[in-house]
């Protein structure tokens, strides 16, 4: 028997994430170039990236705790090829509000940057959390992964807020996808908002609970 159990748990989701699916009759992408030269469908990649946060087949009992901690890695590195691509032809398109929200675009990838590194270096690893005594660690790594989740997801919604520019304008007719897959990362969001609420209380009060007793046992 052990502590460990997969995030996220789903105590305060109202029911479980699915992977979201695209349909070939929402529309016609549009493509830009990547830094590379290469063509981007950003949409589909943003869609991509965050599958790894949607997807219920990601929790699995057997596999190592910090597993969807580095599947959010994961998941961020393929937002950072659709925000490059975005923030480059924000930069080079001329407008003047279009370079305005690349610039605040490539401030949030720094941010999420910054943050992802802290929490990497901050969430115990897999060993520390199966040889623990109590569950501090788990709900720790519970916590950052959560942390990690929500930064990912909050980088994409902004992406997806410079995107709609496209949708607007009608280079890409994909609207319906658009709106449906911005709902659901939403959600999702939400989900794992109050999730990370909860694991973080948790993981504070059973450390308190700890201190309290190590306490008393010194007095004796």
């Amino acid at each position: 028997m052990t502590n460990v159990h997969p995030f996220p748990k789903r105590r305060a989701a109202s029911k479980p994430a699915k992977r979201y699916t695209t349909k070939p009759d929402h529309g016609t992408p549009f493509y830009l170039p990547s830094t590379n030269g290469e063509k981007v469908d950003v949409l589909i990649t943003v869609i991509t990236g965050c599958n790894v946060f949607l997807a219920a087949d990601l929790v699995s009992a057997q596999e190592e705790p910090t597993g969807n901690f580095h599947r959010a890695l994961e998941g961020y590195e393929t937002l950072l090829l659709a925000a490059d691509t975005i923030i480059q032809f924000g930069m080079t398109e001329g407008a003047i509000d279009l370079g305005n929200k690349a610039g605040r675009l490539a401030d949030w990838c720094e941010q999420t940057r910054k943050l992802l590194i802290k929490t990497h270096q901050a969430i115990p690893d897999s060993e520390t959390i199966m040889m623990a005594d109590d569950t501090v660690p788990d709900f720790q790594a519970e916590y950052l992964t959560g942390v990690a989740y929500l930064a990912a997801i909050t980088l994409a919604l902004n992406m997806l807020d410079f995107y709609q520019y496209f949708i607007v304008s009608g280079k890409d007719t994909r609207k319906a996808m658009f709106q449906d897959f911005r709902g659901a990362i939403q959600e999702a969001g939400d989900g794992i908002r109050s999730h990370v609420r909860h694991a973080g209380i948790a993981a504070h009060e059973i450390d308190l609970m700890h201190k309290k007793v190590r306490a008393l046992l010194e007095d004796r």
